[in-house]
This record gives structure tokens, C-alpha cells and sequence, in this order.
């Protein structure tokens, strides 16, 4: 179930298919190497295609605007992932990048100040790599069976395990994501290391979704959960199914009675 951008940056798996819509050239590379990962297998293959418009997620991405001033790229793409040569996107990128406001003078000073104080915390905020105004990431606190990969003991010590202790509750991992961000007691940088555990493991659980579906099942959404940056379907029983996906007729159904 997780979402192209998580899988892209957020989680560690191999697969021996790839299916991806285009987007930014080395965002695409790194699916890529979500396959056959350790090359012990054969016939394993990527799939691009270009079906939705990326600028929806990535229009306000230096690199993407390049790729579409420069269209040598956008229509070398093949040859710029089969050589590796990505340094022809961020040759040009870099260029522009000196005369955009990173070099006013006050922003490089506070970044400056922030990187000698080791203050972390600022220098992630002022770092995106994505910055997306459209769609959203949602949490579906399913129950799923425990991943290749993944320690059942590990996962039974940080009380992430359903009673039966065979499955992965998606609720009690949102709950441990909520009380780690609480969790003043442990610095930035360990904190963040335990978020990117969770993280990769809450990506099983969501989805990329844009704002009309969240008009049809807002009625399901916890509120309170929902300022983590996911929003968090409580009531996912009357709208989703994990096998089969969304079923809106349902949903609206159980809103009329």
C-alpha cells in the first residue's frame, strides 16, 4: 500500500517489478533501484510511463522546473538513466541555484548559524525535498501480517504487535509515531532515527490521496490524529477494504444512515 513517494525515499524493499508514472529523473532512478536490488535475479524489469501531470506534486521542484525548460531532458530521459548521467540535470540546476535567494545573504547566514550550532531541527525545516500542496498522505490503521525484513520480537518489544502477536496493528504504530514526536526526552538526532524506523513502517499503511477523496471520507477522519502530517482514517471499516481498496458507495451509504 505505500504511496510512490515513500517507496522512493521512505523504505527498503526489493521487487522484481517496477510500474511508475514519470516525474523528476532521479526520482525515478530511485524506484529503479527498488528492483532486484542485490541483481541475483533475472527478468526483473521498470516500467515508466507518463500518465498523470507531475507538476501536481513536483512543479515547485528545481530540479522539474528544469526538466521542463530544458526538454533535451525531458526527452533524453532514457539515456540520461541507462548512463547514469545525472549531473546534466544538476549542472543546470546548480547555475540557476546561484542567483535564486540561497545566496541572499541573510538566508545562507542563518543557515550558516544553524549548521555551527548543530541546531538539526532548523536545518530540517528549512530543507524540503518535496514540497506538495495538493495531495496528502493517509493513514489506514489496518492490521497487516508482519514484512520479510522485520523482527517480530523488535516489533513485540516497542508494543507495535497485534494481542496475537502475528500481525502488525496499524493503530498502536500510530500511537508509538505520536508519542515519539511528544517525546522531549531524547535529542534531535536520535529522535529522528527512531521516526524513520516508524516511518518505514507506517508506509505499509498509507497512501497518496488528493483533496476530493478527503471531501468523501472526511466524515472517517480522527481530527486530532490528523495533525501529524497524515491524515488518519479512524473508520476505515465502513469505506475501505484492504484487498479490494476504496469502496465509496459504501461510505456514502453509511453517511445517509
Amino acid at each position: 500500500m505505500a504511496s510512490t513517494q515513500v517507496v522512493e525515499a521512505g523504505i527498503d524493499i526489493d521487487m522484481d517489478l517496477g510500474f511508475k508514472d514519470r516525474s523528476i529523473l532521479d526520482s525515478d532512478e530511485q524506484l529503479a533501484g527498488r528492483i532486484n536490488r542485490n541483481a541475483s535475479k533475472k527478468d526483473c524489469k521498470v516500467f515508466l510511463f507518463d500518465c498523470d501531470r507531475a507538476s501536481t506534486i513536483y512543479g515547485k521542484d528545481k530540479r522539474y522546473q528544469h526538466q521542463q525548460k530544458n526538454k533535451e531532458l525531458y526527452f533524453g530521459f532514457k539515456e540520461i538513466l541507462q548512463k547514469k548521467e545525472f549531473d546534466r540535470l544538476y549542472e543546470k540546476v546548480f547555475e540557476d541555484a546561484k542567483k535564486d535567494d540561497w545566496t541572499d545573504s541573510s538566508k545562507l547566514k542563518s543557515y550558516l548559524e544553524n549548521f555551527k550550532r548543530f541546531d538539526f531541527s532548523s536545518i530540517s525545516q528549512e530543507f524540503q525535498l518535496i514540497e506538495n500542496n495538493n495531495a496528502e498522505s493517509l493513514f489506514i490503521p489496518v492490521e497487516i501480517p508482519i514484512p520479510d525484513g522485520y523482527s517480530s520480537k523488535d516489533l513485540r518489544t516497542i508494543d507495535l504487535l497485534t494481542d496475537d502477536q502475528l500481525m502488525i496493528s496499524g493503530e498502536k504504530l500510530f500511537d508509538r509515531f505520536i508519542d515519539l514526536i511528544h517525546n522531549k526526552d531524547i535529542d534531535f538526532i536520535r529522535r529522528q532515527m527512531d521516526l524513520k524506523k516508524l516511518t518505514g513502517l507506517m508506509s505499509l499503511f498509507s497512501i497518496s490521496v488528493y483533496p476530493n477523496l478527503l471531501k468523501e471520507i472526511g466524515d472517517k477522519l480522527d481530527v486530532e490524529k490528523s495533525k501529524y502530517g497524515y491524515q488518519y482514517l479512524s473508520h476505515w471499516e465502513s469505506c475501505y477494504n484492504i484487498n479490494s481498496g476504496f469502496n465509496l458507495e459504501m461510505a456514502r451509504e453509511d453517511v445517509l444512515l
